[in-house]
C-alpha cells in the first residue's frame, strides 16, 4: 500500500515534465532553428583553409664529392668547415626557420598585400610574422627519420607557389653564405701566409745582413 502513492508521483512528475516540454515545443524548435542558422553563417563567413604535408631529405653524401678537397683544405687545428650533405641540410633548416625568406615571399603575394593594406600599420609586421608562421620545417619527431614541410593556407595552388619560392630564396642565400664564409676563410689564409712572407722575408734580410757584418769583421766560416 505505501509504494502505490510513490509510483503515482512519479508518473505524474514525468507526465508534467512532458507537458512543460510540449507547451515550450516552439521555443525548442525555434532555438535549435537559430543554432542551426548561426552554425551555417559562421561557416559561410569562416575562410576555407587547406593543409600539406611533403618530406624533405638532405642530398646524397656522393653529391658533395667534389667538395672533399676544399674541406680538407678549409681543416685546421682551430677551424673545421666540411661541406657534405648534412652541414648543407642543416644550413638549409637554420636558413629556413628564420622566416626571412617566407616573409619576403608573402610581401609579393596579392592576396597577403590585400590583407595587409586593411590592418592598421603598427600591427603589420606581426601580421605577417603569423602569416609566415603557417609555413614550417619539422625535424623527425620521435621513431621518425623524415623531415616536413608543412603549411596551412587558404588556396592550395597559392601555398605550393609560396613554398617553392621561398625554398628557391633559401637555397640561394645558402649557396651565398658558404661562399662567402670560404672568402672570408681565404682572405684570412692570405693575410696569414703574407705575414708569413713577409717574415720570412725579414729575417732573411736580417740573416743576410749579419753575415755581412761579420764578414767585414774577419769572421770566416
Amino acid at each position: 500500500m505505501s509504494e502505490t502513492p510513490a509510483h503515482r508521483d512519479d508518473e505524474i512528475d514525468l507526465f508534467e515534465l512532458f507537458i512543460k516540454l510540449w507547451e515550450g515545443k516552439w521555443t525548442i524548435i525555434l532555438a535549435m532553428i537559430g543554432a542551426t542558422i548561426l552554425c551555417m553563417f559562421y561557416l559561410l563567413i569562416l575562410p576555407n583553409s587547406y593543409s600539406g604535408t611533403t618530406f624533405v631529405r638532405a642530398a646524397q653524401p656522393s653529391a658533395f664529392t667534389r667538395y672533399t678537397f676544399l674541406s680538407e683544405a678549409l681543416e685546421t687545428d682551430n677551424f673545421t668547415y666540411k661541406i657534405d650533405d648534412k652541414f648543407v641540410f642543416d644550413a638549409f633548416i637554420s636558413e629556413f626557420n628564420d622566416l626571412e625568406e617566407v616573409i619576403q615571399t608573402l610581401r609579393g603575394d596579392e592576396s597577403v598585400v590585400q590583407e595587409l593594406s586593411e590592418i592598421e600599420e603598427s600591427e603589420r609586421e606581426g601580421f605577417i610574422i603569423s602569416r609566415a608562421k603557417q609555413f614550417q620545417i619539422i625535424p623527425p619527431q620521435k621513431d621518425e627519420t623524415q623531415t616536413e614541410l608543412r603549411f596551412t593556407w587558404g588556396d592550395v595552388d597559392a601555398s605550393k607557389q609560396i613554398f617553392e619560392t621561398s625554398l628557391q630564396l633559401v637555397l640561394a642565400n645558402v649557396k651565398a653564405t658558404l661562399a662567402k664564409d670560404i672568402d672570408h676563410y681565404a682572405q684570412g689564409a692570405q693575410s696569414r701566409l703574407t705575414i708569413k712572407i713577409e717574415n720570412a722575408t725579414l729575417k732573411k734580410m736580417s740573416l743576410k745582413k749579419a753575415y755581412g757584418l761579420l764578414t767585414e769583421s774577419g769572421y770566416c766560416f
